[in-house]
């Protein structure tokens, strides 16, 4: 019996572990106090790839980090990262994938200075719609060889999303006056009075409706599947 009972909290210990674990990938948190600036970890350079942001690319953000306080500070590495974004609009999106496992620390002296990426491995930023939006970036460190995040700094920067360029969509249909093809955007033909399912595309493009209004588009087949696997059209 007193095994059985060592056995039951050793599995609960390690359920409540893997819990904690997964929180924090899905919600990243704010450590310690938030000092933007009387700490003397400072920001020194802050960047976003892609530099051209569209709409369906997934974001990273890179920062150099200098450290000019009179003490030791250590931050997080490997998988996880001590960086990450907090996006004030509905441009971006929160998504999740499989995270590696591995994980480390870095140990920064008064005067250096390292660079850093986010966001942590599991987590990723993709945008999913234009516009021009303010983002806060967070790096959280601890003090001396200490593991564990005592202080958050942030900074507000500005980021744009831009749509993809449009691509020239044409149809063929025959003429009714003299049998020769002619070139129609696909909204004509729907305008028109042509259904939907029924536009016709020119030779070498494929007939794809978009996810937001399941209007008709002709695109060419490698543009089309890959629209469809980000969810921005279907066939």
């Amino acid at each position: 019996m007193y095994r059985k009972n060592i056995s039951g909290g050793i599995k609960a210990v390690i359920l409540i572990v893997l819990v904690s674990s997964l929180m924090t990938l899905v919600i990243p948190e704010i450590y310690g106090q938030e000092d933007s600036s009387s700490s003397g970890v400072e920001f020194l350079e802050v960047n976003v790839e892609p530099a051209n942001i569209l709409v369906g690319d997934n974001i990273m953000i890179y920062a150099t980090i200098i450290n000019n306080s009179d003490s030791l500070i250590t931050f997080q590495a490997g998988c996880d990262s001590p960086i990450w974004l907090e996006f004030l609009s509905e441009h971006v999106e929160l998504a999740l994938e499989p995270a590696c496992q591995s994980l480390g620390g870095v140990q920064l002296e008064p005067g250096q200075q390292q660079k850093v990426m986010g966001p942590g491995g599991g987590i990723l930023y993709q945008a999913v719609s234009a516009g021009t939006f303010e983002a806060k970036v967070y790096f959280s460190y601890g003090i001396g060889k200490s593991f564990v995040p005592s202080i958050t700094i942030s900074k507000t920067i500005e980021l744009q999303i831009n749509s993809e360029k449009e691509i020239p969509i044409v149809s063929e249909i025959p003429s009714k006056s003299n049998g020769e093809k002619r070139e129609i955007p696909p909204h004509k033909q729907v305008s028109s009075g042509t259904n939907p399912q029924d536009v016709i595309c020119s030779e070498g493009l494929k007939l794809i409706f978009k996810s937001n209004d399941n209007s008709p588009a002709c695109v060419k087949p490698s543009t089309a599947e890959k629209l469809i696997q980000r969810g921005w059209a279907r066939s």
